[in-house]
Protein backbone atom coordinates (compact mmCIF):
# COMPACT_ATOMS: atom_id res chain seq x y z
CA UNK A 1 0.00 0.00 0.00
CA UNK A 2 3.02 2.19 0.28
CA UNK A 3 1.76 3.37 3.94
CA UNK A 4 4.59 4.02 6.31
CA UNK A 5 4.23 3.92 10.15
CA UNK A 6 6.85 3.71 12.64
CA UNK A 7 6.92 0.30 14.51
CA UNK A 8 8.47 -0.55 17.74
CA UNK A 9 10.90 -3.40 16.89
CA UNK A 10 9.63 -5.67 19.40
CA UNK A 11 6.29 -5.36 17.97
CA UNK A 12 7.35 -6.87 14.53
CA UNK A 13 9.19 -9.61 16.25
CA UNK A 14 6.64 -11.08 18.56
CA UNK A 15 4.01 -11.25 15.56
CA UNK A 16 1.94 -8.41 17.30
CA UNK A 17 2.22 -6.31 14.59
CA UNK A 18 2.54 -7.86 10.94
CA UNK A 19 1.39 -4.85 8.15
CA UNK A 20 0.75 -0.82 8.81
CA UNK A 21 -2.69 -2.04 9.11
CA UNK A 22 -4.06 -2.54 5.93
CA UNK A 23 -4.12 -6.14 6.47
CA UNK A 24 -6.39 -5.87 9.04
CA UNK A 25 -8.49 -3.42 7.73
CA UNK A 26 -8.85 -6.14 4.63
CA UNK A 27 -9.73 -9.14 7.23
CA UNK A 28 -12.95 -6.81 8.99
CA UNK A 29 -13.89 -6.11 5.29
CA UNK A 30 -13.72 -9.92 4.95
CA UNK A 31 -15.81 -10.39 7.62
CA UNK A 32 -18.59 -8.18 7.07
CA UNK A 33 -19.19 -9.56 3.41
CA UNK A 34 -21.70 -12.08 3.66
CA UNK A 35 -22.01 -13.41 0.31
CA UNK A 36 -20.10 -11.02 -1.75
CA UNK A 37 -22.65 -11.29 -4.34
CA UNK A 38 -24.91 -7.80 -3.71
CA UNK A 39 -24.83 -6.65 -7.29
CA UNK A 40 -25.24 -9.61 -8.94
CA UNK A 41 -28.35 -10.71 -11.23
CA UNK A 42 -29.29 -13.44 -8.69
CA UNK A 43 -29.44 -11.03 -5.99
CA UNK A 44 -31.84 -9.20 -7.77
CA UNK A 45 -34.10 -11.33 -8.77
CA UNK A 46 -33.98 -12.49 -5.01
CA UNK A 47 -34.66 -9.12 -3.78
CA UNK A 48 -37.91 -8.55 -6.41
CA UNK A 49 -39.08 -11.80 -5.41
CA UNK A 50 -39.38 -10.76 -1.70
CA UNK A 51 -40.40 -7.52 -2.51
CA UNK A 52 -43.60 -8.33 -4.46
CA UNK A 53 -44.27 -10.68 -1.90
CA UNK A 54 -43.81 -8.49 1.27
CA UNK A 55 -44.18 -4.76 0.44
CA UNK A 56 -47.97 -3.75 -0.04
CA UNK A 57 -46.69 -0.40 -2.07
CA UNK A 58 -44.84 -2.98 -5.06
CA UNK A 59 -47.14 -2.55 -8.38
CA UNK A 60 -47.04 -6.11 -8.51
CA UNK A 61 -47.85 -6.68 -4.80
CA UNK A 62 -52.02 -7.63 -5.43
CA UNK A 63 -50.49 -10.95 -7.72
CA UNK A 64 -48.04 -12.05 -5.48
CA UNK A 65 -48.59 -11.03 -1.78
CA UNK A 66 -51.87 -9.32 -2.55
CA UNK A 67 -53.34 -13.00 -3.05
CA UNK A 68 -51.53 -14.99 -0.75
CA UNK A 69 -48.12 -15.50 -2.24
CA UNK A 70 -45.03 -16.02 -0.14
CA UNK A 71 -41.41 -17.05 0.25
CA UNK A 72 -40.75 -19.78 2.53
CA UNK A 73 -38.51 -19.03 5.15
CA UNK A 74 -35.00 -21.06 4.07
CA UNK A 75 -35.31 -18.35 0.78
CA UNK A 76 -35.41 -15.01 3.61
CA UNK A 77 -31.38 -15.96 3.18
CA UNK A 78 -29.93 -14.82 -0.18
CA UNK A 79 -27.33 -17.45 0.17
CA UNK A 80 -29.60 -20.37 0.65
CA UNK A 81 -32.06 -19.10 -2.16
CA UNK A 82 -28.51 -19.04 -3.98
CA UNK A 83 -27.84 -22.83 -3.25
CA UNK A 84 -31.18 -23.83 -3.91
CA UNK A 85 -31.37 -22.19 -7.37
CA UNK A 86 -28.06 -21.87 -8.97
CA UNK A 87 -27.12 -18.83 -11.46
CA UNK A 88 -30.11 -18.00 -14.12
CA UNK A 89 -29.20 -19.00 -17.27
CA UNK A 90 -29.12 -16.09 -20.01
CA UNK A 91 -32.43 -15.25 -21.75
CA UNK A 92 -34.67 -16.75 -18.06
CA UNK A 93 -36.10 -15.44 -15.07
CA UNK A 94 -37.87 -17.07 -12.31
CA UNK A 95 -40.74 -18.79 -12.72
CA UNK A 96 -43.59 -20.86 -10.11
CA UNK A 97 -43.98 -23.94 -11.73
CA UNK A 98 -47.85 -24.07 -9.55
CA UNK A 99 -48.79 -20.09 -9.99
CA UNK A 100 -50.96 -20.89 -6.63
CA UNK A 101 -48.10 -21.75 -4.74
CA UNK A 102 -45.25 -20.06 -3.10
CA UNK A 103 -41.58 -19.42 -3.86
CA UNK A 104 -40.02 -22.34 -2.31
CA UNK A 105 -37.62 -25.12 -3.45
CA UNK A 106 -39.76 -28.06 -5.98
CA UNK A 107 -41.80 -24.84 -7.17
CA UNK A 108 -39.42 -22.85 -8.99
CA UNK A 109 -37.48 -22.66 -12.04
CA UNK A 110 -35.36 -21.00 -14.14
CA UNK A 111 -37.79 -20.38 -17.53
CA UNK A 112 -37.78 -18.73 -20.92
CA UNK A 113 -40.17 -15.65 -21.71
CA UNK A 114 -41.89 -18.32 -24.15
CA UNK A 115 -42.14 -20.55 -20.73
CA UNK A 116 -43.48 -17.61 -18.63
CA UNK A 117 -46.38 -17.05 -21.42
CA UNK A 118 -47.63 -20.63 -20.89
CA UNK A 119 -47.63 -20.36 -17.24
CA UNK A 120 -49.94 -17.60 -16.58
CA UNK A 121 -53.19 -18.11 -14.27
CA UNK A 122 -54.91 -16.07 -17.47
CA UNK A 123 -54.11 -18.98 -19.96
CA UNK A 124 -56.65 -20.90 -21.05
CA UNK A 125 -56.01 -24.95 -20.41
CA UNK A 126 -57.76 -27.35 -22.96
CA UNK A 127 -57.80 -31.19 -22.33
CA UNK A 128 -58.27 -33.49 -24.95
CA UNK A 129 -57.40 -37.07 -25.44
CA UNK A 130 -55.82 -37.22 -22.13
CA UNK A 131 -53.73 -34.20 -22.63
CA UNK A 132 -53.95 -30.50 -21.26
CA UNK A 133 -52.30 -27.33 -23.31
CA UNK A 134 -52.75 -23.95 -23.55
CA UNK A 135 -54.21 -22.96 -26.50
CA UNK A 136 -50.86 -21.78 -28.00
CA UNK A 137 -49.34 -25.02 -26.76
CA UNK A 138 -52.23 -26.69 -28.92
CA UNK A 139 -51.88 -24.64 -31.93
CA UNK A 140 -48.59 -25.48 -32.39
CA UNK A 141 -49.13 -29.49 -32.36
CA UNK A 142 -52.02 -29.22 -34.43
CA UNK A 143 -50.69 -26.61 -37.24
CA UNK A 144 -53.86 -24.50 -36.16
CA UNK A 145 -53.58 -20.95 -35.94
CA UNK A 146 -54.00 -19.86 -32.25
CA UNK A 147 -56.65 -16.89 -32.87
CA UNK A 148 -58.55 -19.14 -34.75
CA UNK A 149 -58.74 -22.27 -31.98
CA UNK A 150 -59.83 -19.22 -29.46
CA UNK A 151 -62.59 -18.08 -31.61
CA UNK A 152 -63.68 -21.38 -32.30
CA UNK A 153 -64.50 -22.19 -28.53
CA UNK A 154 -65.80 -18.76 -28.10
CA UNK A 155 -68.50 -19.75 -30.45
CA UNK A 156 -69.19 -22.60 -28.36
CA UNK A 157 -67.18 -25.31 -30.44
CA UNK A 158 -67.08 -28.74 -28.95
CA UNK A 159 -63.06 -28.99 -27.85
CA UNK A 160 -62.74 -32.01 -29.90
CA UNK A 161 -64.72 -30.17 -32.69
CA UNK A 162 -62.25 -27.30 -32.22
CA UNK A 163 -58.78 -29.27 -32.27
CA UNK A 164 -59.80 -31.81 -34.85
CA UNK A 165 -61.50 -29.41 -37.65
CA UNK A 166 -58.42 -28.87 -40.23
CA UNK A 167 -58.55 -25.76 -42.46
CA UNK A 168 -56.85 -23.23 -44.38
CA UNK A 169 -55.79 -20.02 -42.65
CA UNK A 170 -59.30 -18.50 -40.63
CA UNK A 171 -61.50 -20.08 -43.05
CA UNK A 172 -63.01 -22.56 -40.75
CA UNK A 173 -63.70 -20.53 -37.35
Amino acid sequence: CSAERVIEGGSLRTGRTTSCGCFRIEQVRKAARTHGATRTRLHRIWGNMLHRCRNENDTRWKDYGGRGISVCARWHSFVAFAEDTGQPPIGTSLDRIDNNKDYEPGNVRWATPKQQQRNMRSNRLITFQGHTYTIAEWSEQLGIVSSTLRKRLDRGWSVERALSTVGKGNRWH
